[in-house]
């Protein structure tokens, strides 16, 4: 699963109360049968079957709703609990119970072995047995019979409303007002208020990584950690559903008020929540974690999508310099990333900072550590650990070493005591920075390129006048050697002694080309007004809107080193599989905009980075 940052700008970290996330509401005018979604399940094919009180069972595929009720031979419509496996799913109702399997529905109820018809959790242990837990005991469900699951006299007279199987085989129940049960397959243990469980309806259960219970009350949360019970103080709400997190780091709860947090758990601090998000004005009944690892909640007033786990945003609502992000880079240690803007200069911010108010770092033209220009449009991290800034008056660069900076320009009035004026150079404004194998930094402005070394600087236009006049928008190398240039007049490849151009003639686009980049197999692929192409060495191809894009026009693309080329545009972001790309022909897009959490939906020019993790930063 990738993550992805858009500033203002995603970025997906762990900072309570930092965090702006999309949220998409469904209820009846979207399809749904009915608005309170009390049960969740997920089939193997990626089917959301969704229960509602009184509607019967939605299933979504993420574009439609199929509605099946009792017309379709459901015992009932109002829908408690779900689950299943294979491609058989089990639905749990206030009048029994169902097994759908393909087009066909089997029924049960307490005149088939149901020890009551209201079954508020059911729990498949894949191997044969099925748990239904019921307001009046458990039942099993086991090779098309219904029979009753009898270990505890109290347990068979409760309302169990919730059910785990633990990494040891151990079965937990929990009860309304008689507390949490345990059976390891001889007997039975009931904790109570004598277990200081102060609350003993329990509502919800989950285990963690490390086999710790967790246990949701009407009046919130306990830990259990093999010898005793640990209360969560400054949670009094009713957890009603819970969650493990897809990455095995903590558990995932909602509680009835709407509040929604991954807890987690240590001897020092306890409970820990990071992230937390509070939906307003929801009651909250239900909750799962997708494969994608979207967050669906069922409400009272419908079902709510956060894609928690793709999108977060910062913007200078959490003290970003500004919105309008042009660049975005890694930093000089782990967790450090630098942020560029079209005003206020440049940001830096050290994701394992949890103070908000010394996230973000600014350095700017009125700053003490002044850089050469206030809109920034390129950052780059060089082999020798310094910050390239490319802005619209130079170039700064930050020296780790004193914390300062050294500016590059072309124009005496933009020159302080740290600037170094360089009259050749063919702009001031530089609009990409590109390192190639040998260390030489490549800068591209609306003139031209010019170029960093050890020894000092080159207008690369003597060498290629062609340059001259042309905006230079991105540099790249490819694996053989030779550079590629995305220019206002088009794409331009440079051996290093013959420049060779790509047009409408050879297959191309006549127009301007924003972004360049190679995929493992060598394919070259150009993000263009007129959709994405690609060049085998041989020829192009082109795609389109026709084959998927949400648009043609394209601002930003970078390869992720290993299957997929993203791709931003005025719409949105794109993901493309090379990998399919090359292997079949096949043409697969994955669109990120709006409803998947991609809040900013017009993306910058080449304001897109890749960390060495995989997480995409966009601007």
């Amino acid at each position: 699963m990738r993550l992805i940052v858009f500033i203002s700008f995603l970025l997906i970290v762990s900072l309570a109360g930092a965090q702006t996330v999309y949220q998409r509401m469904y209820n009846v005018r979207n399809g749904l049968a009915q608005s309170q979604v009390y049960a969740l399940y997920q089939d193997e094919e990626g089917i959301l079957w969704i229960g509602t009180a009184g509607g019967g069972i939605n299933k979504y595929d993420g574009k439609s709703f199929e509605n099946i009720t009792s017309t379709e031979g459901l015992v009932g419509n109002l829908i408690l609990s779900l689950d299943g496996e294979g491609r058989t799913v089990y639905v749990g109702t206030d009048k029994g119970f169902s097994v759908i399997s393909g087009d066909s529905i089997r029924n049960y109820t307490t005149e088939d072995g149901l020890t009551d018809n209201k079954i508020w959790k059911i729990l498949s242990d894949h191997k044969g047995k099925v748990y239904l837990c019921t307001a009046k005991g458990v039942s099993i469900y086991e090779k098309g019979k219904v029979a009753p699951f009898e270990i505890d006299t109290l347990l068979s007279k409760s309302a169990v409303y919730a059910m785990i199987i633990d990494k040891k085989g151990n079965l937990w129940f929990g009860a309304k007002n008689n507390g949490l049960f345990r059976y390891d397959g001889k007997k039975v243990r009931v904790f109570n208020e004598a277990d200081s469980l102060l609350y003993p309806s329990v509502r919800s259960l989950g285990e963690d990584k490390d086999g710790r219970i967790w246990i949701g009350t009407e009046r919130g949360t306990y830990v259990y950690d093999g010898e005793k019970l640990h209360t969560n103080s400054g949670n009094t709400s009713a957890i009603l559903a819970m969650c493990n997190d897809p990455g095995n780091d903590g558990i995932w709860l909602v509680s009835y008020l709407g509040i929604i947090g991954k807890y987690k758990w240590n001897p020092q601090t306890q409970f820990t929540i990071s992230p937390y998000y509070r939906l307003k004005n929801v009651n909250a009944r239900s909750m799962l974690i997708d494969r994608e690892g979207s967050i669906w909640v069922g409400t009272e007033t419908g079902l709510l999508q956060i894609p928690f786990r793709h999108t977060i945003n910062y913007n200078t609502d959490h003290l970003l310099h500004n919105n309008n992000i042009f660049a975005i880079a890694g930093g000089l240690k782990p967790g450090e990333y630098w942020i560029g803007a079209d005003a206020n200069g440049v940001s830096s911010f050290d994701e394992n900072v949890n103070d908000m108010k010394k996230f973000f770092k600014n350095f700017s033209l009125s700053t003490v550590r002044k850089i050469v220009g206030s809109s920034v449009y390129a950052l780059l991290k060089d082999s020798r650990s310094r910050i390239w800034i490319a802005t619209f008056n130079g170039i700064s660069v930050f020296n780790v070493k004193d914390s300062t900076f050294t500016n590059y320009t072309n124009s005496e009035n933009d020159a302080d005591k740290n600037t170094i004026v360089i009259p050749d150079m063919p702009h001031k404004a530089f609009f990409c920075l590109y390192e190639d194998f040998k260390g030489v930094i490549w800068g591209g402005t609306p003139s031209g390129i010019m170029l960093f070394t050890d020894t000092g600087t080159v207008n690369l236009n003597k060498t290629i006048p062609e340059l001259n006049g042309t905006y230079v928008y991105c540099i790249t190398q490819d694996k053989l050697g030779n550079y590629w240039f995305a220019t206002s007049t088009g794409a331009m490849t440079w051996n290093g002694k013959k420049l060779t151009r790509y047009n409408a003639e050879t297959g191309f686009v006549d127009g301007r080309v924003n972004s360049i980049d190679q995929d493992k197999f060598g394919n070259i692929w150009f993000a263009t007004k007129e959709g994405v192409y690609i060049y085998n060495g041989y020829e192009f191809k082109r795609i389109d809107k026709s084959n998927g894009l949400v648009s043609n026009n394209l601002y930003s693309l970078k390869y992720d080193g290993n299957q997929y080329i993203y791709v931003g545009t005025d719409k949105g972001m794109e993901r493309i599989d090379a990998v399919s790309y090359k292997q079949i022909g096949d043409i697969q897009i994955k669109h990120y905009g709006m409803y998947e959490g991609f809040m900013g939906v017009e993306c910058n020019l080449n304001a897109m980075y890749i960390d060495s993790i995989g997480r995409i930063f966009v601007g």
